[in-house]
């Protein structure tokens, strides 16, 4: 359900809405993603990054997307 969740976030702000992303990709893998314009190149980029995250990154993504109290300073890089 996490994954899920953080799967649909990146397909709503960086698929569907890539004008306005929420800032929830570390910056270089949202540089990688601008310079992609092929839509399953952008879907497969943003699948590697969601694949290779630590839980503690995946529940911090989580935290940040449905707690909007939550922030962390692990966020600024």
């Amino acid at each position: 359900a996490i994954l899920g969740h953080i799967w649909e976030a990146f397909i709503e702000h960086y698929i569907e809405s890539p004008r306005r992303p929420l800032r929830i990709l570390p910056r270089a893998v949202a540089g990688l993603l601008a310079e992609v314009e092929a839509p399953d190149a952008r879907l497969r980029l943003l699948c590697d990054h969601l694949a290779g995250m630590t839980d503690g990154a995946a529940m911090r993504t989580y935290r940040r997307l449905t707690d909007p109290d939550f922030s962390s300073i692990l966020d600024l890089g």
